[in-house]
C-alpha cells in the first residue's frame, strides 16, 4: 500500500493563496464555475513554474497577474475599449466643450495624456503598452486615472 507523499512546504503555500486570489477570480469569472477555472488553472501554472525552478519572490503579486492574464486569454478580463467622445465625455463635445475636453487633456500628466491620446485615436491596449514600454495592467490603471481627473476636470462627477 502507498501512502500519500507529506505536502511540501509549496503546497501548504498554493493553499494559503486560494483565499487571497478567490475573491479576483469571482470579479473575473463570470460565474462560480469559471471563477473555479481560473483559480485552478492559475495554481497549476504557479505549481508548474516552482517545480520547474522559476523563482517567485512575491507569490501573492505572481498569483494575482496570473490570474488576471489567464482570465484575458479566455476573454473575461474587460477589454480597453477606444475612447470616443460619447463614452468619454458623456455626449459629443463641440465648440468650448470640446476646447476644454482638450484643455483638460493638456492638463493630465504627460504619460496619461499620451495613453487618451492614443486610445482615442483608437489603439487598444496592447499597441499602447509596447509604444509606452509599460504593461497592460498599467495602461488601464493610468487610463482610469486620467479619465476620473477628466471628469473632475470637467464638472462630470
Amino acid at each position: 500500500m502507498r501512502y500519500p507523499e507529506k505536502p511540501s512546504s509549496t503546497d501548504a503555500d498554493l493553499v494559503a493563496l486560494i483565499p487571497q486570489l478567490t475573491p479576483l477570480a469571482r470579479r473575473l469569472g463570470h460565474s462560480q464555475a469559471e471563477a473555479d477555472d481560473l483559480l485552478q488553472d492559475t495554481l497549476a501554472a504557479i505549481l508548474q513554474r516552482l517545480r520547474a525552478g522559476g523563482e517567485i519572490d512575491s507569490l501573492s503579486a505572481y498569483g494575482r497577474i496570473v490570474l488576471k492574464n489567464a482570465a484575458r486569454r479566455r476573454g473575461q478580463f474587460p477589454r480597453l475599449e477606444p475612447l470616443d467622445n460619447d463614452s468619454a465625455m458623456g455626449a459629443e463635445p463641440s465648440g468650448e466643450g470640446a476646447y476644454a475636453a482638450l484643455e483638460a487633456v493638456a492638463h493630465l500628466p504627460a504619460a496619461q495624456a499620451r495613453l487618451v491620446r492614443g486610445a482615442l485615436e483608437g489603439h487598444d491596449t496592447a499597441q499602447l503598452a509596447r509604444s509606452e514600454g509599460i504593461a497592460p495592467g498599467t495602461v488601464h490603471s493610468r487610463l482610469a486615472r486620467a479619465r476620473a481627473r477628466l471628469r473632475a476636470d470637467l464638472d462630470m462627477g
